[in-house]
């Protein structure tokens, strides 16, 4: 498997006793939403309408300058887009109102125009009609003040234009009605001239009303492949496999509002695709190819040098590389050691899929146990009848959170839950999970003892709608935090993240969640022979 991440311990001399507050803090960041304070200030048509006269700021060792608000005139930027169209401040002029106390006591306003501003336009989307809001910011020092102004966004020029009757769209079909066409390489019957000349096209007309207030669709209008206003373009080879586009274009007459020109055409696709589908593949490797060590990533046959002879429905068959790019290994049991097992090799864009049986033997250099069922052994108990040890697997290498009451039912520590019978839900790849460990800050940690060095694998998944942080640690050093993506949504309840740790010694480690709460849902430990 790829993409794993190995995090080896760093020494940040914090005690786990005392538990981590958080999974490397000084890394983490936040980003607050963009300030809309009420501006002292609106955003006006003019200036001049507040202040007849502009004031220059001059240097005074006795008058004292203080940033009251400041002002945008929008008279000379654009208040009006249109979709598809990129926003622009230009023309927009800032103003910055300054309240002068000079040294007798009295004070004036004076005002100047600044080019020392910030325009901030995230709340605008160029892609969607409305009335948006735009930001706009400056500062004096320490003091910052905002104000905004509106813009509005509008379908198009023409819907906006009364009276106008302009090309609005062209709609093409094949002959089927279909926007998509398939034939396979080099397919003899094809014949470009009797696709176009069954192409169906038509133009759609709309008019504005006297107001502008209605748009109106007018009946829609047949074009002749031969009108002189229909431009048809194509690259189409049937000799290539590929996805071509067929583009019609209509050109109209331009149309000129408030003095300026606006082309009139109308553009519309289709779709062509030459295919050459795969009919089968063949798996090409020598007998001891076949033959892979166990290790905690998977096994890799490219690495053996595997082959993959693929026939296709026309042309001669080819053989290539296996690559996991194109082709996907699964049915395949890491841990059946010593025993000859069918993989199923399958290439990913057509779904064609072969076998190659194989076998995995137990790794030379690594003592790997997989730990798949989280169930919990009671062992060790102290004078309250309490627990004081849960082991995870059966062995002395994992240890779960600690409950704190035996009976008929277990409760643990901070709410920390077992959940059985999750095998046919929780599943990563080909392996299912039985067991999920619901497990919320350090003090539910797993506790994992190392006989050597070696790496820890932790499939698990967030509990909520959000990322959470997986903490690693040991009792003497600080943690290591490994920010995860694993969301829930309607439709896919829970997604299980794999992650690689690396145990640089032997030791006591431990796996938490120091905020919300997360599901472990089984581990890999590989341990040096």
């Amino acid at each position: 498997m790829k993409g794993l991440k190995k995090i080896g311990l760093m020494a940040l001399s914090l005690a786990f006793v005392g538990a981590v507050a958080s999974c490397g803090g000084s890394n983490k960041t936040s980003t607050a939403a963009s300030s809309q304070a009420t501006s002292s200030s609106e955003a006006t048509g003019s200036i001049s309408d507040m202040y007849d006269v502009e004031h220059e700021i001059t240097d005074s060792p006795t008058d004292t300058y203080r940033l009251s608000s400041i002002s945008v005139d929008y008279s000379n930027a654009t208040t009006i887009f249109y979709v598809g169209e990129e926003f622009s401040y230009e023309g927009l002029a800032v103003k910055k109102s300054y309240i002068v106390t000079h040294e007798d006591g009295t004070k004036e306003n004076k005002i100047i125009t600044t080019n020392e501003f910030t325009v901030d336009s995230d709340a605008v989307d160029m892609s969607a009609v409305g009335t948006y809001t735009v930001y706009v910011q400056a500062r004096d020092g320490a003091s910052i003040k905002e104000t905004n102004y509106k813009i509005e966004v509008k379908s198009s020029l023409f819907e906006s234009t009364a009276g106008l009757t302009y090309n609005a769209g062209l709609q093409v079909t094949y002959s089927d009605n279909t926007l998509i066409k398939t034939s396979l390489l080099e397919d003899s019957s094809y014949n470009y001239e009797t696709i176009i000349n069954g192409l169906n096209i038509t133009l759609q007309k709309k008019t504005v009303n006297a107001t502008a207030t209605e748009v109106v669709d007018e009946d829609p209008i047949t074009i002749s492949k031969s009108d002189a206003n229909l431009t048809i373009e194509s690259s189409i080879d049937i000799n290539t496999v590929g996805t071509y586009l067929i583009k019609l274009t209509y050109k109209g007459e331009d149309k000129t509002i408030n003095g300026k020109t606006y082309s009139n055409n109308v553009t519309a696709f289709l779709v062509y695709d030459v295919t050459n589908p795969i009919q089968s593949i063949t798996v090409l490797a020598t007998s001891s190819a076949t033959l892979f060590e166990a290790n905690i990533d998977g096994i890799d046959p490219a690495a053996n040098g595997w082959k993959v002879k693929v026939t296709p429905t026309v042309g001669a068959a080819y053989t290539e590389a296996y690559s996991s790019d194109k082709y996907e290994l699964s049915g395949v049991d890491l841990f059946n050691w010593g025993q000859q097992q069918v993989a199923t090799i399958t290439h990913i864009e057509s779904g064609v899929s072969a076998t190659k049986i194989i076998q995995i033997n137990e790794s030379t250099t690594q003592n790997i146990i997989p730990y798949y069922d989280l169930t919990p052994t009671l062992s060790d108990y102290n004078g309250a009848g309490n627990p004081e040890t849960v082991m995870i697997g059966g062995t002395d290498f994992i240890y779960g959170p600690l409950p704190y009451k035996v009976g008929d039912d277990l409760y643990y520590d901070s709410g920390a839950t077992y959940t059985t019978g999750r095998d046919t839900k929780d599943l990563y790849g080909s392996i299912a999970f039985p067991v999920r460990v619901t497990i919320k800050g350090t003090s539910q940690a797993f506790k994992i003892s190392m006989s050597t060095a070696g790496q820890i694998v932790v499939f698990f998944a967030s509990s909520g709608d959000e990322a959470r942080d997986l903490c690693f640690y040991n009792e003497v050093d600080g943690a290591i935090g490994e920010e995860i993506d694993s969301t829930t949504s309607s439709d896919v309840k829970q997604t299980i993240t794999r992650v690689t740790f690396t145990a640089d010694a032997a030791g006591n480690y431990y796996i938490a969640n120091p905020s919300g709460g997360m599901y472990i849902h089984g581990f890999i430990i590989a341990t040096a022979k």
